[in-house]
């Protein structure tokens, strides 16, 4: 073999790495900033609606919580991460594209009622 020919087993890891993994447990979620806002970037650019964003960020397992001054992301599970404002996206900005404010009810389906039947992208 070619000394300068790439191995891909070895480049990325042994195949059987990913096997190994238990059947059911998700990777953990990323949590901190930078890699938060690369990582639902695509998901706030192409929502249309509140509604839209609300789903695509409940199938990655996360939620929006209209906080005193801010909009927050937070988990499924109630751990409160960033303001959309840290991750690069202006409340206001967002408002203004969607026609309107978060809907006072800022879970617009509430999470407990979701968290089994949403399935998360990876």
């Amino acid at each position: 073999m070619d000394p300068h020919q790439i191995r891909i087993t070895t480049d990325i890891g042994p195949r059987h790495a990913l096997a190994a993994r238990p059947v059911g447990l998700s990777p953990p979620l990323p949590t901190k900033q930078h890699t938060l806002a690369a990582w639902l970037r695509h998901d706030f650019a192409l929502a249309r609606t509140w509604d839209d964003l609300h789903a695509a960020l409940m199938a990655r397992g996360y939620a929006l919580d209209l906080g005193r001054k801010s909009l927050i992301l937070q988990t499924l599970s109630g751990q409160k991460l960033w303001s959309v404002d840290d991750l690069g996206q202006s409340y206001a900005s967002l408002t203004h594209r969607f026609g309107a404010a978060l809907p006072q009810n800022s879970q617009l389906t509430p999470i407990a009622e979701q968290i089994e039947s949403t399935p998360r992208v990876l």
